[in-house]
């Protein structure tokens, strides 16, 4: 499967909308983030992360844990002249940039199938790449150009979700522990841009 550039793009900037529209949120910490003001999910871009989601049916080559401080996939370094210097390391990483999406605020398909806007109480400094369960190169997400291998990891977080349906305020929703998986691009114009596969996944994942 071969999704193109303009896909992701678009998806990517209505993201981006709508978290601008939450008042700022990535300058904010999370004990200051404004609870009246929640980013809304854009539906188009809740029914991209379901179709997403749908289309993912294939294999995924797991990483082994030594090989998640590097961009290396058989032998072949997917680094793209240091845009990630690693998987879930200690340097730059996936897991920083899919955990630090919801210390702003960021949505997350759950697997009831609804879209949630849900936070961390881990902080912009934490390494996420703590969290990290598992991580592997899912199989025919080749992107534009050739090469821009995508990496799937799996993180273990907590988290506040909100449903918009929901009556009860943010701070009043329990603390839960879910693994987060997300597929992020290692090159390109896209790398790290577009969030359409951010979903919650089952404990055996």
């Amino acid at each position: 499967m071969v999704r193109s550039t303009s896909k992701y793009v678009a998806a990517s900037l209505a993201l981006a909308l709508a978290l601008a529209m939450a008042a700022g949120a990535s300058a904010q910490d999370y004990e200051e983030y404004d609870y009246e003001v929640l980013p809304e999910v854009p539906q188009e871009f809740a029914d991209s992360m379901k179709e997403y989601a749908e289309e993912d049916t294939g294999a995924c080559d797991p990483i082994p844990r030594s090989l998640w401080n590097t961009t290396v996939r058989d032998g072949k370094d997917q680094d793209c002249e240091g845009w990630w210097q690693s998987i879930a390391g200690d340097a730059r990483s996936v897991a920083d940039d899919i955990g630090m999406t919801f210390a702003d605020g960021g949505f997350l398909l759950m697997q009831s199938g609804n879209v949630s806007t849900c936070f961390t109480t881990l902080g912009f400094n934490y390494n996420f790449g703590l969290n990290v369960k598992s991580a592997c190169w899912p199989a025919g997400t080749e992107m534009e150009p050739e090469g821009n291998h995508v990496v799937r990891v799996t993180l273990e977080l907590p988290l506040q979700c909100y449903d918009e349906n929901q009556a009860v305020p943010l701070e009043d929703i329990p603390e839960q522990t879910i693994l987060v998986q997300g597929d992020v691009a290692l090159c390109g114009d896209d790398a790290g841009e577009d969030q359409r596969s951010y979903r919650q996944v089952a404990d055996n994942q």
